[in-house]
């Protein structure tokens, strides 16, 4: 079925394979749910390719996994996808996924995730992959800085408990492996009310940090 330049598939041919999903937080979906139960041509596109008589998303994660969902509920699903033009390279997928996401943002970490890819997969410099997703080469350094937190420091900024701005700040004042002692005792100097100071470097004053992190 094709709806435009959609097709409509039933989401038992649509699949999900490694390799191209950054996200690490769905979110809540049960709009997306109720948009493909009861509004399904409101939806946008997943994008993504053929392959073996299945298609294969390579844009689109959130919805696919809100479709899963509403599939269990209902027992039958189907989804616009939108093909990728033949000879689509990874390059342009990658780029794609930063320049034309509909749907929920990507947080700083997921796009750390997407640039790592850049660097590792096409060996991308700083500044290539900064112009690839429109975005300035501090940003993308500061991502990569990220990336370098250890997984509870990770897992804390995408709980929302410490601002990312706030463990970049701390890296470049002190440090990867002192950031992450002086987070740490903060957090625990919180939990009993204690004032927790940052230790000053040279000719800096003291930060007093007896408010919650933020």
């Amino acid at each position: 079925k094709r709806r435009e330049k959609n097709i409509i598939l039933s989401i038992d041919d649509i699949i999900v394979t490694d390799g191209y999903n950054v996200r690490t937080d769905n979110g809540d979906l049960a709009s997306l749910e109720a948009t493909i139960e009861f509004t399904p041509d409101k939806l946008p596109a997943l994008r993504g390719h053929s392959k073996n008589g299945k298609f294969i998303v390579t844009d689109g994660f959130r919805r696919h996994r809100a479709g899963m969902n509403v599939h269990k509920r209902t027992g039958r699903v189907e989804l616009p996808v939108y093909p990728e033009p033949i000879g689509y390279k990874e390059v342009e997928r990658l780029t794609d996924m930063f320049l034309f996401n509909e749907g929920k943002p990507l947080t700083i970490l997921e796009q750390a995730i997407g640039f790592q890819r850049f660097r590792d997969n096409h060996n991308f410099s700083d500044d290539e992959i900064a112009q690839k997703v429109h975005k300035s080469i501090t940003y993308v350094r500061n991502c990569f800085l990220l990336l370098q937190a250890p997984e509870e420091l990770k897992q804390f900024i995408s709980d929302g408990i410490i601002k990312s701005t706030l463990v970049i700040q701390l890296f470049k004042e002190y440090g990867i492996e002192k950031s992450v002692e002086i987070i740490h005792d903060t957090m625990e100097g919180l939990k009993s009310q204690r004032t927790v100071y940052f230790p000053p470097k040279p000719e800096t004053p003291e930060i007093n940090l007896s408010h919650p992190v933020s």
